[in-house]
């Protein structure tokens, strides 16, 4: 896992290191600028790279940017230092890099206002590539004045860009862009990655992530509560299930999908599949007794429950009880909601499950709906505890988010990590907060941002098979939080594998099923074989 920090953690974490732990901050720049130069390098190539424009800010960001002029001049390469500012406002520690700069032999043009420049930008000197350098992490807002001209500048330039810590003009803890912003090629974040980079419309604007480590002090590190991480390959491979060597279906875990109805019977058989090839050694599909025909079709593999149904060929309430007498062969998990509908009989049967059944249980689609405007009935009581039940696993998207926390998509989207994490506290269950990126809450309040998957995800049924994937693993034993991470990064990781191998259009839901044994098998020779 990587720790993803906001602005004022970071500025916690550089305080610690230079006022407990003695490093001092022209060290840190002094770092920060060699990095940049390092990746620059090593990213553009010395040749591309040979005219290099660094456009600074007043503060530190511009300070690093100062120290990456003069180890690009040592590496050969031409640099021409531009500040969007005057000489007095920068920074104590840019100052001193700018005569650092200066006694090398640079140069340096102050740009102290919007219309100098504007001046500049409209026939800006011949560069290569340009070093955004202009705002650091603790800037907010709307970019302005000679910022702003910069910024423009730049875009119409059409070179290659590289950002040090965040493109200048993105919100390093929400990903925002308020107004006009760097469109980087590459971003060499410093110290630890700032959240705002894998947060979109961010996300699009930041071309590669490099992490540059600068020498902050671990124990420094810790000087901030960090809640926030990003999942990362190693991790995904970890989570694989193991099995024996003599390992037979009965051991591979039991899971039965509740769902179906009238016109919604390819949710539970598609959620059923992805279990099925995730590893799960049996899988059932309860479904109305009146669509079991339909499923019997469907599925090969997987075998079918007939369940009581209510008007509309949906689950009735007293399909409970036989969903008792099946579990008579201990069920290792549930997944409850594909294709479920919102009819009233069908949200009772679903409240029902969810309250009573005492199994580790995926609450996705229609069964989140039976939930709307009695959220805290999903706050189920710890398995161990007198009349306690099994962890819950739901599976919001943002519309589905709104019901249960009554706020409107858009913010969800806009705040996705921190509602991820607040509500899986307060529910005490594991959250996936399906999206771009998808966030995975925990109840100890800690946030997991995935990296994989794309566009090619937003097409029907594609969360049927997350589901099926999540309830694959708990069946095989998986606990909820890793079970919920390990499927998501799965999830993703497919399409991505599909958009690789067959091209950026054309996915639909089964063949990210297809491509699961491709998958599975490149994670686990990651975890060693």
């Amino acid at each position: 896992m990587i720790p993803l920090v906001r602005a004022d953690q970071m500025r916690d974490i550089d305080a610690a290191a230079i006022q407990e732990m003695g490093v001092s901050s022209l060290a840190l720049m002094e770092a920060a600028g060699r990095a940049v130069a390092e990746a620059v390098l090593a990213h553009f190539g010395a040749d591309e790279a040979g005219r290099v424009l660094i456009v600074c800010g007043k503060g530190n960001n511009g300070g690093d940017g100062l120290v990456a002029a003069r180890h690009l001049r040592e590496a050969g390469v031409q640099p021409r230092v531009v500040v969007a500012g005057e000489e007095t406002q920068l920074s104590p520690d840019a100052r001193a890099n700018a005569i650092a700069w200066r006694a090398t032999g640079g140069t340096i043009d102050f740009l102290p206002d919007e219309g100098a420049a504007a001046r500049f930008f409209q026939s800006p000197p011949p560069f290569d590539v340009a070093i955004d350098a202009l705002l650091g992490t603790g800037t907010t807002g709307v970019p302005r004045g000679a910022v702003l001209e910069a910024i423009r500048g730049l875009g119409r330039a059409g070179r290659p860009i590289a950002a040090i810590d965040i493109p200048s003009g993105i919100d390093t803890d929400t990903g925002a862009v308020p107004g006009a912003a760097i469109d980087a090629d590459l971003t060499i974040t410093l110290g630890l990655p700032k959240r705002g980079l894998w947060l979109f419309p961010a996300r699009s604007l930041v071309g590669v992530i490099e992490v540059a480590d600068i020498g902050i002090p671990r124990e420094a590190s810790m000087a901030a509560d960090v809640r926030d991480f990003l999942v990362q390959d190693e991790d995904a491979a970890a989570w694989l299930p193991a099995w024996s060597r003599h390992a037979h279906k009965g051991s591979r875990g039991r899971l039965l999908v509740l769902g179906g109805s009238e016109g919604l019977t390819g949710a539970p058989a598609l959620a059923a599949r992805a279990a099925l090839r995730v590893g799960a050694g049996l899988v059932t599909v309860g479904a109305p007794a009146g669509l079991n025909d339909i499923l019997e079709m469907k599925l090969t593999e997987a075998m079918t429950l007939p369940l009581a149904e209510a008007p509309g060929r949906c689950l009735a309430p007293e399909a409970m009880a036989a969903v008792d007498a099946f579990d008579s062969v201990r069920l290792d998990a549930v997944v409850l909601g594909p294709g479920l509908s919102r009819r009233e009989p069908a949200l009772q049967f679903a409240r029902a499950m969810v309250s009573k059944f005492d199994r580790p249980m995926v609450v996705d689609a229609d069964a989140l709906f039976a939930f709307r405007g009695q959220v805290d009935g999903l706050a189920r009581r710890k398995p161990g505890a007198p009349g306690g039940a099994g962890p819950l696993v739901l599976t919001p998207h943002p519309g589905e988010a709104s019901w249960l926390m009554d706020l409107p998509a858009r913010e969800i989207d806009a705040r996705r990590i921190d509602l991820a994490r607040e509500w899986a506290r307060r529910l005490g269950q594991v959250i996936v907060l399906k999206g771009a990126p998808t966030v995975v809450g925990s109840p100890e309040g800690e946030a997991f941002i995935n990296p994989t998957g794309g566009p090619l995800l937003a097409t029907g049924g594609t969360g049927d098979v997350l589901a099926g994937l999540i309830g694959g693993l708990l069946a095989q034993g998986a606990l909820p939080l890793s079970a919920a991470l390990l499927g998501v990064y799965l999830h993703g990781f497919l399409a991505d594998l599909f958009e690789e191998r067959r091209g950026p259009r054309g996915l639909i839901a089964s063949d990210l099923i297809e491509f699961l044994p491709v998958a599975l098998g490149e994670l686990h020779e990651r975890a060693g074989g």
